[in-house]
């Protein structure tokens, strides 16, 4: 439960970590509770701790390759051709999943949600009826695809990242009245 600011108004009340004081009236200026609140708020900026967080961004769009694109890279589909269980299994551990899980792809329920996660992930277009139609209808093409696509944003993860700072209040503040 936050606290008070001031006594006049009901709808001014600070949380409990003291973040941000939330009024919505206007305050007047020179008046003794204007200088309580930008008393309060220097004393939050000076007592905050600044934490940077490094996020990597997927780039939007489509598939790096088409669904019939093998002769982009020769490699992922020989391997595919010549040993499919192996393709799936490398593909699945380098995105993150168990290695073990296209093992168990009966009714292509694992081909569809790792080809929706690999979607959102990497921030590809798509609806989860593509998700579900491409393995149904073209299973070893569709998963071809997901093995380039993960090859390379392997290949190209140093790309776009966003550098998030988040001011963080200490435990010590104190509201001046």
């Amino acid at each position: 439960m936050g606290r008070r600011c001031c006594s006049k108004h009901h709808s001014c009340i600070l949380p409990c970590a003291g973040l941000s004081c939330v009024c919505t009236w206007p305050l007047e200026e020179g008046s003794e509770l204007n200088k309580t609140v930008i008393m309060a708020v220097s004393m939050q900026q000076q007592s905050a701790v600044t934490s940077t967080v490094v996020v990597a961004q997927p780039t939007s769009g489509g598939w790096s390759t088409g669904l019939c694109d093998c002769c982009s890279d020769l490699g992922t589909c020989c391997y595919g051709w010549w040993c499919f269980p192996c393709m799936q299994c490398q593909t699945a551990a380098q995105f993150g999943w168990c290695l073990c899980m296209p093992l168990l792809d009966c009714c292509w329920i694992v081909s569809c949600c790792l080809r929706k996660s690999m979607r959102e992930r990497y921030g590809i277009h798509g609806s989860c009826v593509d998700d579900f139609c491409i393995p149904c209808w073209c299973y070893s093409c569709a998963w071809c695809q997901m093995a380039r696509e993960v090859n390379i944003r392997e290949r190209s993860q140093g790309g776009a990242t966003v550098v998030i700072t988040q001011q963080v209040a200490s435990s010590q503040q104190v509201m001046a009245t």
